[in-house]
């Protein structure tokens, strides 16, 4: 989650500083993509009146809250056995990809496992080949990407 100095930490939005009189909300890190029109949101502070009128923001906030929901406690789900994932050590999530209409990492968006079951998913392959594509076709080439791109790639047998 984005650290809010009050005082110090700008808005995303209109880059005004957030004084302590301000109300403002925080997002967690949640975009992957450094190229997306998102990724200035991700680990963000916005004023809740620069929230309230940005469209992109606003965009910003629900996938924000959406990935929350999606990958907090208790909703933590193996995509390859259906069971919830419960041992931090052996958890694994490919995060928020992309909302692109057509973009082949849509389908990948929140996917979460059992790191020991990842060798059991059908789709491993093609997972790796879509998120490699990213990496080269859209300049995905941050840590953060090429680490997944690594683990998928150890659980492929």
């Amino acid at each position: 989650m984005a650290l809010l100095v009050r005082g110090r930490t700008r808005c995303v939005v209109c880059d005004r500083v957030v004084e302590d009189s301000d109300a403002a909300i925080a997002l967690p890190a949640f975009v992957r993509d450094r190229t997306s029109e998102l990724f200035r949101f991700s680990d963000g502070i916005l004023h809740t009146a620069c929230l309230e009128t940005d469209s992109l923001a606003q965009r910003a906030a629900r996938l924000a809250q959406e990935t929350i929901d999606r990958l907090g406690p208790g909703s933590r789900s193996c995509e390859v056995c259906g069971e919830e994932v419960r041992d931090p050590d052996d958890y694994l999530t490919l995060g928020f990809l992309s909302d692109e209409a057509g973009s082949p990492a849509s389908s990948l968006n929140w996917l979460q496992f059992h790191r020991s079951h990842l060798h059991l998913w059908e789709h491993l392959q093609a997972a790796i080949e879509t998120l490699e594509s990213l990496s080269v076709d859209k300049g995905w080439c941050e840590e953060d990407t090429v680490a997944l791109v690594r683990e998928l790639r150890s659980h492929a047998w």
